[in-house]
């Protein structure tokens, strides 16, 4: 009988334990991490830009050249076709970079989603400070930046 009883009253506070730890009530404070998994209009323009740039690069010969200018690596246009290739069937180095990974098109959707989840400022306010990082940008030739801010304007439906 007095067993019965120890092991209830341990059984009890052993099997709460872990279930307020899990709720949050065991001291660990995680809610500085809120701050860090929020998103702004400045990092969503930061990172739009730098992934815009990296998506130009890759699409364009010049990029893939300066990629391979050192290391010995054949840039597409010098490869030559193997013994086995077949006439007229393109191969994975020859497509085209939206197909390789990312298209600009499904960038500018990716950032229009971020862009929708900064909280505490209204959609047209966002999309004018990520506009004024695009403007601000001395590496984009002004043609990209009206393109850019114009396919993110209509995928954000400002």
């Amino acid at each position: 009988m007095r067993l019965d009883r120890l092991a209830r009253r341990c059984l009890v506070p052993l099997l709460a334990a872990p279930l307020l730890i899990l709720s949050g009530c065991g001291g660990d404070d995680m809610s500085h991490l809120k701050a860090l998994s929020t998103y702004t209009p400045d990092n969503v323009g930061s990172e739009l830009l730098i992934r815009y740039k990296a998506a130009k690069q890759r699409a364009t010969p010049r990029g893939a050249e300066k990629k391979s200018k050192g290391q010995g690596i054949v840039v597409d246009g010098d490869k030559k076709p193997g013994p086995d290739a077949k006439p007229g069937v393109s191969t994975a180095h020859d497509a085209s970079a939206a197909t390789k990974g990312q298209s600009i098109q499904d960038l500018i959707e990716n950032i229009a989603k971020k862009a929708k989840l900064v909280e505490g400022t209204p959609q047209p306010e966002v999309y004018s400070r990520i506009s004024s990082a695009i403007d601000a940008d001395k590496e984009l030739s002004p043609a990209d930046k009206e393109d850019l801010k114009a396919s993110l304007k209509q995928a954000m439906g400002v």
